[in-house]
C-alpha cells in the first residue's frame, strides 16, 4: 500500500548501495575459459569469443557514491537498429562471408570414429560425398582427447580428394566441444557438425566462436561452414529459427534416435514417428537455402531395409543421407542420384520451354503432360545434380 498522507515513503538505494542482481552477479562462479583464454561459455551454454583485456577505469561520477549519472546526449537521436534483410545474410559482424555455399552433392555423408586413423584414410578415398570426423558419439569420454589428436592429423595430412570434411564436435556447453572448436577450427575443415542444439543463440555463440579461431588462425571470414544435428523436441519446434540462425549454416540433419526416445514413440518401417519432425526440417532447409540431410539406418545386415529407408527420404525431397558404414554408401547414392530416365525427362521439358519461349509461346504440353514454369525449374535443378554426380 503506498504510503498515506504524512507518513515517509522508504528510501530509495543509494547508487552505492548494491542491488539483489548485484549480488547475484558477483556471486556468480566464473565462466570456463580455454588455455589461451579467448573463449568462455556464456550462461546460456552457448560460447562467446573473446580477448582477455583490463576493464575500463570508471568515471569520477560514476565511482560509488558518487554524483547521478549524466545521459548521453545522442540517446534520443540514435535511429533504431534496422532488420537485417534476406540480402545481408551473407554478412557477419566482422564483414562479408566467403560468399554462397558451393554447389555440394551430399547424397552420403560417411560417419568415422575420430579414434580409428586406419578408418579415416579409407573414408577419405571411398565414393561418399563426404566424412564426417566424428569426436563425440562414436568416441568414449577416455579417448576424447586421442581422438582430437587423430582427427587434427588427418586435417594435416589426410588427402579427402575433393570431399566434403567434417568435423562432428561435442556439444559446445562442455570442456570437450570447446576443446575441439580451439584445436580443428585453426586447420580449415569445410565444415563443422554440432550436435544437440536447442535454439538459435547457441547457432549464434557458436558461429561467433569459429569466427574468432578463424581470424586468429589467418583464415578466410566465413571459410568453416555449420551443418547442424535437429534431434530434439526442442530443436524440432524451432527449426524454422535455427535453419536462419547464422549464414554458415549450410545443412540439417535429421537425428532419428533421440527425437523418437523424447517423444515416446517408436522406430518403425514406415517413419510414421519421424515424418512431421521430418517435414517441419525440410520446409525450415528450403525457407532458408540449406540442405535436408536423412538420419542414419543402422540396420548394416539389411540393403533392402536401407534402400526403402534412403528412398522414404529422397521422395520427401531431401538431399542425402547421413551413413555409418561404407557399405551402404552405393546404396544411398543410388537412391539420391537422378536415374537416366528422368534426366531423359528433365532435358525434354528444359528443351520444349526454351523453343516455346524463344517462338513467344505461351503454357505448352511435353508427351501430353501440361509444363509451367515451377515444372522447368524442377526440371533444371534436376540436371544439375545429375551433372554433378555425373549421370547427365
Amino acid at each position: 500500500m503506498p504510503p498515506g498522507r504524512g507518513e515517509r515513503a522508504p528510501r530509495r538505494p543509494h547508487h552505492g548501495d548494491r542491488s539483489p542482481r548485484r549480488a547475484r552477479r558477483a556471486a556468480r562462479p566464473p565462466h570456463p575459459v580455454d588455455p589461451a583464454g579467448r573463449l568462455r561459455l556464456r550462461r546460456s551454454g552457448c560460447l562467446r569469443a573473446h580477448r582477455r583485456h583490463r576493464p575500463p577505469a570508471r568515471r569520477a561520477d560514476h565511482q560509488r557514491g558518487g554524483g547521478p549519472r549524466r545521459r548521453r546526449p545522442d540517446r534520443l537521436q540514435r535511429p533504431a537498429r534496422a532488420h537485417r534483410s534476406a540480402p545481408d545474410r551473407g554478412r557477419s559482424p566482422r564483414g562479408p562471408l566467403r560468399g554462397p555455399d558451393p554447389v555440394r552433392l551430399r547424397r552420403t555423408l560417411l560417419f568415422v570414429p575420430g579414434v580409428t586413423p586406419e578408418r579415416i584414410a579409407k573414408a577419405a578415398a571411398s565414393r561418399a560425398d563426404g566424412v564426417i570426423l566424428d569426436l563425440e558419439d562414436a568416441v568414449a569420454p577416455p579417448q576424447k582427447a586421442q581422438a582430437r589428436e587423430w582427427v587434427v592429423a588427418a586435417l594435416r595430412r589426410v588427402d579427402f580428394g575433393g570431399r566434403e570434411r567434417i568435423v562432428r564436435v561435442n556439444p559446445l556447453d562442455t570442456p570437450e566441444g570447446l576443446a575441439d572448436l580451439v584445436a580443428v577450427v585453426p586447420l580449415g575443415p569445410d565444415a563443422l557438425l554440432l550436435p544437440k542444439v536447442r535454439s538459435a543463440a547457441d547457432v549464434e555463440g557458436a558461429a561467433a566462436a569459429v569466427s574468432r579461431l578463424e581470424a586468429d588462425a589467418g583464415l578466410t571470414a566465413g571459410a568453416i561452414r555449420l551443418h547442424l544435428i535437429v534431434e530434439t523436441v526442442a530443436a524440432v519446434l524451432g527449426v524454422r529459427r535455427l535453419a536462419d540462425a547464422s549464414p554458415r549454416l549450410v545443412g540439417l540433419f535429421f537425428g532419428a534416435g533421440d527425437f523418437v526416445r523424447e517423444t515416446g514413440g517408436r522406430l518403425v518401417a514406415s517413419r510414421m514417428s519421424e515424418l512431421h519432425a521430418m517435414s517441419e526440417l525440410l520446409l525450415a532447409a528450403r525457407a532458408a537455402g540449406r540442405d535436408a540431410i536423412d538420419t542414419p539406418y543402422f540396420d548394416l545386415a539389411s540393403a533392402a531395409g536401407l534402400e526403402t529407408h534412403a528412398r522414404f527420404a529422397a521422395d520427401l525431397g531431401y538431399d542425402g543421407k547421413a551413413v555409418i558404414h561404407p557399405n551402404q554408401i552405393d546404396v544411398v547414392n543410388g537412391c539420391f542420384t537422378p536415374t537416366a530416365s528422368a534426366v531423359t525427362e528433365a532435358r525434354r521439358i528444359v528443351e520444349a520451354y526454351e523453343a516455346a519461349e524463344a517462338s513467344g509461346r505461351g503454357a505448352l504440353t511435353v508427351a501430353g503432360q501440361f509444363v509451367d514454369a515451377v515444372h522447368v525449374e524442377m526440371a533444371r535443378t534436376l540436371l544439375t545434380r545429375a551433372r554433378l554426380a555425373g549421370v547427365a
